[in-house]
């Protein structure tokens, strides 16, 4: 069969059509990723670790979670991921500064203060090398367990929500 010229005239709207809709299409697509980049960044490792230890009841025992991986981090917020809590425990995520080359695993209190300097909320810039650490203070015995936790930062234009950190078992013994 030959084509005429009326042919590859009547096919040529149709194939600009298909072009502009790939185009918008292409487009579309690019769009997303980069939208997911910006709103899924992934600057922390893999914890992998699990921490157990004891404290007494009414004092603070202190997990390292998770160590700040560059500069130009800043801080949102962090939840600790409480899995488990039959002593009745309060769980709050700080930022230890460390005062030297020692990570934390689980510390007690008397020792925190000899890795850090003061522990600060998890909110604004932080340095390569912070810690994120939870404090668990329980009123009775029990077992709190925790399953890291999820930190809100920003990098750069980057800016979203990451679950970090160890899996820790910490038991609250009687006095």
């Amino acid at each position: 069969m030959t084509a005429t010229t009326t042919d590859l005239q009547d096919a040529s709207p149709a194939r600009s059509r298909r072009g502009r809709v790939t185009v918008v299409v292409l487009l579309l697509v690019a769009g997303a990723a980069a939208s997911s980049w910006v709103t899924h960044p992934r600057i922390f490792g893999d914890g992998g670790a699990t921490v157990t230890g004891p404290t007494p009841a009414g004092t603070a025992a202190y997990v390292g979670m998770e160590v700040i991986p560059r500069d130009g981090v800043e801080l949102h917020g962090a939840v600790p991921r409480v899995v488990l809590d039959a002593g009745d425990a309060t769980v709050t995520v700080l930022v230890c500064r460390p005062v030297g080359p020692t990570g934390v695993g689980l510390v007690s209190a008397e020792d925190i203060q000899s890795l850090c300097e003061p522990l600060t909320a998890p909110d604004g810039p932080v340095q390569r090398g912070d810690f994120l650490v939870a404090e668990v203070v329980g009123d009775f015995s029990g077992l709190v367990v925790l399953d890291g936790i999820d930190v809100t930062y920003s990098s750069g234009v980057q800016r979203g929500t990451e679950a970090v950190g160890v899996d820790a078992a910490v038991i609250i013994e009687d006095r």
